[in-house]
Formats: C-alpha cells, sequence, structure tokens
C-alpha cells in the first residue's frame, strides 16, 4: 500500500505471492507463512500497521493469481479482516506517509473489496457469501456514521471509519472484463529491470511530446472505429487503444489519488451492452438492502 521507497517491503511480499502463485499445487506450508505476517484474526480486534496491510494484499494476490488455491483456509481469513474493518486498532504514521493522496484506510479497504469481488467474479459459488459480507460491513460503517445511536470520536470517524466506507462503495460489485482480475491492475508485475550494484546505470531517452490531442469524444471515437476499421481506426484512435492495456502501471497512481475513482466497464465505451457472465449477480433482496443503506448513509452524512 506504499509507493516509492516504501514500497520495498510490499514489492517483496508480492514477488514471494507470485511465485507461490505459479506453482500448481502451492504447498499450503509454504503459503501459510505468508498468511502469518497477517495480522491474527483471532484477537477481538485488528491490529493493523502498514507491514500488515501489506501481506494482506500480498495474500490476496496470491490468492487471485493462484486461481483460488486453499480456498478453505484464505477465503474465511480474508472476510475476518473485512468484518473486522469497523473496530480496527491503525498504527500508521501521519496522513500520506504512503505516498498517496487518499487515505491509507480508504486505500487499503478499496484495495481488498476489490480483491474480495475478483474473487467472485472467478468462482461464481462464492459470490452469495462474499457479497453478504461486504453489505454486512456496509450497514455497520453505516450505523457507525449516526452518532445518535453511538458516540464515535470525530477522528476516528474522519480518518478511518467513513474512509474504510467509501473505499468499499467504490469497489463494491467491479469486475474485470477481461482476464486481468482488477486487484493486478492495482499492484501489476513491474516489468522495469532493477539496476545492480555493479551494473552501468542507462540513461533513458527523453520522452517527445505530441502535440496530437484527439478532439473526438472516446465513446464516440470507439463508435466511429467500429465501422471504419482497418489503418484509420488506428489513426483516430491514437494512444486509446494501448491505454486499455499498457496503463495498468498507473492504475494505482490513478485509483489511490482520484477521489471518488472506480473502475467502469470498459464495455461501455462503444456504447455495447456487456454479457450477463462479466457482471456480479445481486439478487432482489441485497439490491433493496443496497439502496436502503445508500439512502440511510446520505442523509446521515448530510445531516
Amino acid at each position: 500500500m506504499a509507493s516509492g521507497d516504501k514500497s520495498s517491503h510490499l514489492d517483496i511480499l508480492l514477488q514471494l505471492a507470485r511465485s507461490l502463485a505459479k506453482l500448481d499445487p502451492s504447498p499450503w506450508d509454504k503459503v501459510k507463512k505468508l498468511q502469518l505476517l497477517c495480522p491474527s484474526s483471532e484477537n477481538a480486534v485488528l491490529q493493523l500497521d502498514q507491514r500488515a496491510l501489506d501481506a494482506v494484499i500480498a495474500l490476496g494476490v496470491y490468492f487471485v493469481e493462484s486461481k483460488l488455491q486453499h480456498t478453505k483456509q484464505i477465503l474465511p481469513y480474508l472476510l475476518s479482516v473485512l468484518r473486522g474493518l469497523p473496530t480496527a486498532e491503525w498504527a500508521l504514521g501521519p496522513h500520506r506517509t504512503n505516498g498517496y493522496k487518499l487515505p491509507v484506510s480508504e486505500c487499503f479497504s478499496f484495495s481488498l473489496n476489490t480483491l474480495l469481488s475478483d474473487v467472485a467474479h472467478i468462482n461464481q459459488s462464492l459470490q452469495e457469501e462474499i457479497v453478504r459480507a461486504q453489505l454486512k460491513l456496509f450497514t455497520d460503517l453505516s450505523l457507525i456514521t449516526d452518532d445518535s445511536k453511538k458516540k464515535t470520536p470525530e477522528v476516528q470517524l474522519c480518518v478511518f471509519k467513513v474512509p474504510i466506507l467509501i473505499g468499499l462503495v467504490r469497489a463494491l460489485g467491479r469486475v474485470t472484463n477481461d482476464n486481468v482480475p482488477l486487484v493486478c491492475r492495482l499492484f501489476p508485475v513491474h516489468l522495469a529491470t532493477r539496476h545492480t550494484l555493479h551494473s552501468p546505470r542507462v540513461t533513458p531517452p527523453k520522452k517527445s511530446f505530441s502535440k496530437f490531442r484527439c478532439v473526438i469524444p472516446r465513446a464516440l471515437s470507439h463508435n466511429i472505429v467500429g465501422k471504419m476499421g482497418g489503418e484509420g481506426s488506428q489513426l483516430l484512435l491514437g494512444s486509446t487503444t494501448c491505454d486499455k492495456h499498457g496503463s495498468r502501471n498507473k492504475d494505482a497512481d490513478y485509483y489511490f489519488n482520484k477521489v471518488g475513482s472506480s473502475f467502469s466497464s470498459e464495455e461501455t465505451w462503444d456504447m455495447r451492452v456487456t454479457e450477463r457472465a462479466t457482471h456480479l449477480i445481486f439478487t432482489a433482496a441485497q439490491l433493496k438492502q443496497l439502496v436502503q443503506l445508500v439512502s440511510y448513509t446520505a442523509l446521515q452524512l448530510n445531516s
């Protein structure tokens, strides 16, 4: 969950997680070592610091990239972390020590719920359990925002409780339209080679600035391109096609800095309706509960 030099701990854990994910099957005794770095869910209150958050994210990335190996051990733990967020104790440094503009609690909630939505998308038999836990968290956080029922210190409410709720809302029901899970777009594999102590430092070439700016709206341009095809489509779109797959390294910088940002369905840009299989399916009761929670929370925050 950190950036810059402070991300070395997370990078190491992600490398370990992805190495384990390539093993089929992955030995549980090795995966368990990664889980032991995560905060204990047996305590009544979760103790969360930066290293603990990094370990949970790494475990989630392993879970998704290994195609849900060791589901019986990992999924209950991730859901227990989700349920423990409203009462968790956060041992974090000053604001923005993670290098992002948004609060650490919101970034973590967004990341955790994004990977849980990925899990529900990969295995639809787990969707009911995951959505139920997310709506339960939504309910608990909505009640906390109501000061008439339960007093909460203003600092705790503004720095942790409300940001956790916002992170949940931003990730709820969001799934990918391709084979790349959304959590892997937030924490991609770094393709750049690292310099060793004895390797010569190569000066990267200066980037040229292109004066070309497409004035056609993105949705309309995709519609036109679908009819044109051929070289005209490449000329018209410019770098738009590359952005869809090549800008994933920048996704974390966007979603951890932009207020209210969330993954949108890429298929809707060219005005097509995505197939039913690409969506998480909410029951009528869940949708009714979600609408009630949104209305209740909006009234509480505006009062």
